[in-house]
C-alpha cells in the first residue's frame, strides 16, 4: 500500500458500524509488524473516525499520536506537528512498525453510551472488551509471545484489564494517563518508566 492509498475516508460510503469497523481494521493491520517488541493498547477509537490513530488524512485532535511519537521519535518528529500531511503521517506510522510497535484498543468500538469517567467506566470497559480473546490469536499466529510487553493507556483500560491480563501476559504494571487535559508530562514519565521495565 503506497501512502497515496490513504486511509480514513470515512463518508466514502454511508455511515455503517461494519464498514468503519472495516476501515479501522484495515488501516490497522496494515501497520502491523511481524513480530511485536511492545503492544500499547488505548481504550477505543474515538466517536469521530476521522480521528483514529492508524488513519493517515487526521488534521486535529490526534494527541496519542502525537505524544507517542514525540516520546519515541523527540525532535525529528517535531516539524510534523505544525505541517501535518497523509504523506508524513504515513511515514511515522511505518516507522513505528519498523521499530516493532502497534497499539490496539481495549474496545474495538467507540464507547458509545459507555459512562463518561471513573470506576463505572472502567466497569462498562471490563463486562465488554474482548481484548484477551485478540490477544490468544496475536499469541497463536506468533506476533507476541508470554514475554511481549504490553502497555496499557489510560487509567480505566488498567482498572478494567490489568488484573485479567496479567495473569497470562507481561503487562508492566504502570496506570498510564491518556495524554490529554495537562497529563502529556505524567504520560511521558509513566511512559518512560513502563519501558524500563520492559
Amino acid at each position: 500500500m503506497q501512502p497515496s492509498d490513504h486511509y480514513g475516508d470515512a463518508g466514502a460510503r454511508p455511515d455503517s458500524r461494519s464498514y468503519h469497523a472495516d476501515l479501522r481494521r484495515e488501516a490497522r493491520n496494515h501497520f502491523k509488524p511481524s513480530v511485536l517488541d511492545t503492544l500499547f493498547v488505548a481504550e477505543a477509537p474515538p466517536s469521530d473516525d476521522r480521528r483514529y490513530f492508524y488513519f493517515e488524512d487526521v488534521v486535529t485532535q490526534d494527541g496519542l499520536f502525537i505524544e507517542l511519537m514525540k516520546f519515541f521519535y523527540g525532535d525529528a518528529f517535531e516539524s510534523y506537528v505544525g505541517a501535518r500531511t497523509p504523506e508524513k503521517k504515513y511515514q511515522w506510522l511505518a516507522r513505528f512498525q519498523a521499530d516493532g510497535l502497534w497499539l490496539l484498543d481495549a474496545y474495538d468500538e467507540p464507547m458509545i453510551g459507555a459512562p463518561s469517567s471513573g470506576p463505572r467506566r472502567a466497569s462498562w470497559l471490563e463486562d465488554r472488551s474482548d481484548l484477551s480473546e485478540r490477544l490468544h490469536n496475536l499469541s497463536r499466529d506468533g506476533y507476541i509471545s508470554n514475554d511481549t510487553p504490553i502497555i496499557l493507556i489510560k487509567v480505566t483500560v488498567y482498572d478494567a484489564l490489568f488484573q485479567e491480563l496479567t495473569n497470562h501476559y507481561n503487562v508492566i504494571d504502570k496506570r498510564i494517563p491518556f495524554p490529554g487535559s495537562g497529563q502529556q508530562a505524567s504520560f511521558h514519565d509513566l511512559l518512560r518508566d513502563a519501558l524500563t521495565e520492559r
